[in-house]
């Protein structure tokens, strides 16, 4: 099944309602990583560049929590596309 747009899945990745997990966020690096389309690879990348800014504002557990969400983002975008 092949997908459009990733919408669900993105804001999930993303946390745009400030109330999901990051073993839920992690989950949608792998689903979107099995995408395999254009808007998927995009919101992974969307997701690298926001965590990546949003880091130096992080302390804690929570930094060590997005440092690793950043890791598992890198891992699949690198290659993306199988």
């Amino acid at each position: 099944m092949v997908f459009a747009a990733p919408l669900v899945e993105r804001g999930i990745l993303l946390n745009v309602d400030g109330v999901r997990s990051y073993p839920a966020r992690r989950a949608m690096v792998d689903i979107l990583k099995q995408f395999q389309t254009l808007p998927a690879y995009s919101a992974l990348r969307e997701a690298r560049d926001t965590l990546t800014a949003q880091l130096p504002s992080l302390t804690g557990d929570e930094r060590l929590q997005a440092e690793d969400l950043l890791a598992r983002i890198s891992s699949a975008l690198s290659p993306y596309y199988r």
